[in-house]
């Protein structure tokens, strides 16, 4: 089965748990025995974002891993320490939000097209990372309503967003509780975020400030809708400057 590799994890001297985002049944901790060993073929195959064609048998608390084929190894990605650093937190991200054995072919095209849109860039910035968290926040159901106030559905001088309610508001309905400035040239960007493959929004050279206005909204929707704080990826910068 077509799957992406998320995480994996020591639990033996030679034995790992890898953690796979499958194609037809969603995310699925499996064993691979002996795959901290020298001679281990598969040890390069199952790095975390790497595309790959995986066989399994059943076992007693764990599918036991028995075949990987390579598909997508990304070399680009992690021959770029920007693109790796990001690539490796969107991982962790979509771990955090998936539930094991909840087939969702539809989560792991956009996490697929994601990585191979990565790979492809030629400057990684973290404005790929929001967009990836609002899109796959929106497609398990927290779309946030960016044409009208969530409020009184008015369409004039929203230019708040309120966190708890789920999108932008107007001036009127504007409360200090989770409501945030979200200014036109922000929004704009936000709804690139929504639609826009990385390759489109590398050209999208928004300001710092603008950046930091939506990113700030869109890390502090995530952690409320997911009700868990979401480590914040915007620290990734001192690492990728």
């Amino acid at each position: 089965m077509l799957a992406i590799v998320l995480s994996r994890r020591d639990i033996k001297e030679y034995d790992q748990v890898i953690t796979l985002l499958t194609q037809p049944e969603g995310k699925r901790n499996v064993l691979a025995r002996g795959v901290k060993k020298i001679v281990s073929k598969n040890t390069a195959h199952l790095e975390p974002f790497s595309v790959v064609d995986v066989s399994m048998v059943k076992g007693k608390e764990l599918d036991i891993l028995t075949k990987v084929q390579p598909i997508s190894y990304y070399k680009t990605i992690r021959q770029d320490e920007k693109k790796q650093l990001i690539a490796a937190y969107a991982m962790r991200f979509v771990e955090s939000i998936t539930v094991e054995k909840q087939t969702d072919q539809a989560l792991f095209q956009i996490v697929h097209q994601w990585c191979t849109q990565i790979a492809h860039l030629h400057n990684a910035r973290l404005l790929m990372l929001d967009s990836l968290v609002i899109q796959l926040l929106t497609h398990i159901g927290f779309a946030p309503v960016m044409d009208q106030c969530v409020s009184c559905e008015k369409k004039e001088q929203v230019t708040q967003f309120s966190i708890e309610s789920g999108g932008v508001v107007c001036k009127s309905c504007a409360s200090s509780r989770h409501t945030l400035p979200l200014h036109e040239p922000a929004q704009q960007v936000f709804q690139s975020c929504l639609t826009e493959q990385p390759l489109v929004l590398e050209k999208n050279n928004c300001s710092p400030q603008v950046y930091n206005q939506l990113h700030l909204i869109i890390h502090r929707f995530a952690s409320y809708h997911l009700g868990k704080e979401i480590v914040d990826w915007k620290d990734l910068r001192t690492l990728i400057s």
